[in-house]
């Protein structure tokens, strides 16, 4: 076979998809018999037609991975972005969040808070603190910056107006902004706090003898999980409230004593579930509609993201694991091979509300990547 052929067959099949030595030279045999088929025309056209032929049996031999591969990279139609951010801790950067609406990263040490603009690339110092800002307190969005300092304040900021306010409150350490709103959990149990008013207005007491996840808030219905042990078992209760009318609009059980990243998102309350003696965690999700739960096969994994049908998994590999992102057909796990070229461990994953995932990588410049699945 003359090495210009080799060569082609090597150019046009992408280096993601694998044959087997079999395939190649059965491929290499057709085109050879298709050039022996033209060897009575003209010279001239002998090149040109070889090409064709054998472009064609290459398209019909690898197509199906050929398309699967053009059409996972096809549907997102921003591509994927890499961010590094120079002279920052990693201990802070695992901890950032994206703000899409202001196209930002919003991240702290122990004494400030910063945004960094991924428009012109800087930073900006939101906040200076003379004590310890809480990390698991804090919570941002394009009108409003919530932190907490020892876990019974909580300071709030309107980033338009600048005016700040503090407010004196024994903070678990669960607090999430909805426009105006900030929801948060104190030793018996959730409030709603209207941010333009400051009226207070509870919404959840505690009931359980603990909790493995934080509350998840999607469109106007708030989920919250509280663990339960009755008869020596152990279950996972969930609550669900319309945050229109503060009214309770559901309320589902698992047997599962560890309901962990407890994710509300179209009409479905994903989690990774476990018992003591059950590892590693299994994935899965209670349908709102019918009250049905569903596990999702995985592979073994240390902690997952949801957005829709996307499912980022920090998946065990080889006493290690890293990040890969699939889709979710029929409860079944397609992977999505958007990582496949970066070659650094890549960890917590998560997903914005509007769709912008989210992980960071463990190089040694602690670079960030941002896909958009929307």
């Amino acid at each position: 076979m003359p090495k210009n052929i080799k060569h082609l067959f090597d150019e046009i099949i992408p280096a993601d998809i694998t044959l087997s030595e079999e395939n190649k030279q059965r491929i290499l045999r057709n085109a050879n018999q298709q050039m022996l088929n033209i060897s009575q025309r003209k010279r001239i056209f002998r090149p040109i037609c070889s090409v064709v032929a054998i472009i064609s049996l290459l398209l019909i031999l690898i197509s199906p991975s050929l398309v699967n591969r053009l059409s996972t990279h096809s549907s997102f139609h921003t591509p994927m972005e890499k961010v590094t951010i120079p002279n920052v801790d990693y201990s802070s950067l695992i901890h950032s969040f994206y703000i899409k609406e202001t196209n930002e990263l919003i991240y702290a040490d122990k004494k400030s808070i910063y945004s960094y603009s991924l428009t012109s690339h800087s930073q900006q110092v939101l906040v200076e603190s003379g004590a310890n800002i809480d990390i698991y307190a804090l919570t941002a969005n394009a009108h409003w910056l919530v932190w907490g300092k020892k876990n019974n304040k909580l300071f709030i900021k309107n980033r338009k107006t600048l005016s700040q306010k503090e407010y004196k409150k024994d903070i678990i350490g669960d607090v999430q902004l909805k426009g105006n709103t900030l929801i948060y959990d104190d030793t018996s149990g959730y409030k709603q706090l209207n941010l333009s008013t400051f009226k207070e207005t509870s919404i959840h007491g505690f009931t359980g003898i603990a909790r493995n996840s934080k509350a998840d808030l999607d469109r106007n219905l708030l989920v919250i999980p509280e663990q339960f042990k009755s008869n020596n078992r152990n279950k996972t209760e969930f609550f669900v409230y319309n945050l229109t009318n503060l009214k309770q609009v559901g309320n589902y059980s698992v047997p599962y004593k560890a309901a962990e990243n407890v994710t509300l998102i179209n009409n479905k309350i994903y989690a990774a579930f476990s018992n003591e003696d059950e590892s590693p965690s299994i994935l899965g999700y209670i349908d709102l509609t019918n009250g049905v739960f569903h596990e999702i096969p995985t592979p073994p994994f240390t902690t997952y993201a949801v957005y829709k049908n996307y499912v980022a998994l920090s998946v065990v590999e080889k006493n290690t694991d890293t990040v890969k992102l699939y889709q979710l057909e029929t409860e079944n796990l397609k992977e999505l091979p958007i990582f496949n070229n970066i070659k650094e461990r890549l960890l917590m994953p998560r997903f914005t509300d509007d769709g912008s995932l989210i992980v960071n990588g463990e190089a040694a410049d602690f670079s960030m990547y941002l896909q958009d699945v929307e």
